[in-house]
Protein backbone atom coordinates (compact mmCIF):
# COMPACT_ATOMS: atom_id res chain seq x y z
CA UNK A 1 0.00 0.00 0.00
CA UNK A 2 1.59 3.58 -1.10
CA UNK A 3 1.45 6.80 1.81
CA UNK A 4 -1.30 7.71 -0.77
CA UNK A 5 -3.41 5.28 -0.22
CA UNK A 6 -2.85 4.71 3.57
CA UNK A 7 -3.62 8.49 4.23
CA UNK A 8 -6.78 8.26 2.04
CA UNK A 9 -7.68 5.23 4.83
CA UNK A 10 -6.87 7.09 7.84
CA UNK A 11 -9.10 9.88 6.83
CA UNK A 12 -11.85 7.80 5.68
CA UNK A 13 -11.45 6.20 9.41
CA UNK A 14 -11.44 9.30 10.78
CA UNK A 15 -14.26 11.17 9.46
CA UNK A 16 -16.84 8.12 9.45
CA UNK A 17 -17.41 7.96 12.85
CA UNK A 18 -16.52 4.23 13.04
CA UNK A 19 -14.12 5.04 15.64
CA UNK A 20 -17.04 6.94 17.74
CA UNK A 21 -18.27 3.14 17.70
CA UNK A 22 -15.09 1.20 19.17
CA UNK A 23 -15.74 0.18 23.38
CA UNK A 24 -12.75 -0.66 25.80
CA UNK A 25 -11.65 -4.17 25.01
CA UNK A 26 -13.16 -4.31 21.70
CA UNK A 27 -10.80 -6.08 18.94
CA UNK A 28 -10.61 -4.72 15.62
CA UNK A 29 -9.34 -6.61 12.20
CA UNK A 30 -7.45 -4.66 9.93
CA UNK A 31 -5.50 -5.57 6.66
CA UNK A 32 -1.55 -4.64 7.03
CA UNK A 33 -0.83 -1.41 6.77
CA UNK A 34 -3.82 -0.05 8.70
CA UNK A 35 -2.07 2.74 11.23
CA UNK A 36 -4.96 3.19 13.60
CA UNK A 37 -3.33 1.00 15.99
CA UNK A 38 -2.83 4.14 19.16
CA UNK A 39 -6.37 5.79 18.13
CA UNK A 40 -7.83 1.87 19.38
CA UNK A 41 -5.08 2.30 22.31
CA UNK A 42 -6.55 5.76 23.47
CA UNK A 43 -9.94 3.77 23.27
CA UNK A 44 -8.71 0.90 25.58
CA UNK A 45 -9.02 -1.50 22.65
CA UNK A 46 -7.08 -3.15 20.27
CA UNK A 47 -5.75 -4.17 16.72
CA UNK A 48 -5.65 -7.75 15.11
CA UNK A 49 -3.50 -7.47 11.50
CA UNK A 50 -1.58 -10.44 9.54
CA UNK A 51 2.29 -10.14 10.30
CA UNK A 52 4.41 -8.71 8.24
CA UNK A 53 5.86 -11.36 5.39
CA UNK A 54 7.20 -9.59 3.21
CA UNK A 55 11.03 -9.77 2.40
CA UNK A 56 10.52 -13.30 4.58
CA UNK A 57 11.68 -16.78 3.22
CA UNK A 58 9.47 -18.32 5.78
CA UNK A 59 7.43 -17.31 8.51
CA UNK A 60 7.99 -18.27 12.13
CA UNK A 61 5.91 -20.82 13.66
CA UNK A 62 4.37 -17.99 15.81
CA UNK A 63 3.76 -15.87 12.81
CA UNK A 64 1.80 -18.72 10.52
CA UNK A 65 -0.52 -19.90 13.62
CA UNK A 66 -1.48 -15.81 14.07
CA UNK A 67 -2.28 -15.81 10.13
CA UNK A 68 -4.01 -18.59 10.55
CA UNK A 69 -5.93 -17.56 13.56
CA UNK A 70 -7.02 -14.19 11.91
CA UNK A 71 -7.53 -16.03 8.88
CA UNK A 72 -9.95 -17.74 10.27
CA UNK A 73 -11.70 -14.87 12.27
CA UNK A 74 -11.78 -13.39 9.37
CA UNK A 75 -14.04 -15.80 7.08
CA UNK A 76 -16.50 -15.94 9.74
CA UNK A 77 -16.80 -12.22 10.02
CA UNK A 78 -17.67 -12.12 6.18
CA UNK A 79 -20.01 -14.72 6.24
CA UNK A 80 -21.66 -12.87 9.19
CA UNK A 81 -21.32 -9.68 6.61
CA UNK A 82 -22.60 -11.28 3.68
CA UNK A 83 -25.57 -12.91 6.09
CA UNK A 84 -26.77 -9.09 6.47
CA UNK A 85 -26.75 -8.36 3.14
CA UNK A 86 -28.71 -11.56 1.91
CA UNK A 87 -31.00 -10.49 4.56
CA UNK A 88 -31.66 -6.76 3.53
CA UNK A 89 -31.93 -7.95 -0.18
CA UNK A 90 -34.43 -10.37 0.59
CA UNK A 91 -36.33 -8.17 3.08
CA UNK A 92 -36.16 -5.36 0.03
CA UNK A 93 -37.29 -8.00 -2.14
CA UNK A 94 -40.18 -9.03 0.12
CA UNK A 95 -41.24 -4.92 0.45
CA UNK A 96 -41.44 -4.99 -2.94
CA UNK A 97 -43.37 -8.01 -3.84
CA UNK A 98 -45.56 -7.04 -0.91
CA UNK A 99 -46.66 -3.90 -2.65
CA UNK A 100 -46.95 -5.53 -6.05
CA UNK A 101 -49.94 -7.58 -4.70
CA UNK A 102 -52.10 -4.84 -3.46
Amino acid sequence: MTNHQILILYNIVQKSGFLDLIEPYDLVMADRGFTIREELLFRMASLSIPPASAGLTQMSAENVLKTKRIANARIHVERAINRIKWYKLLYQLQWFHCSMTF
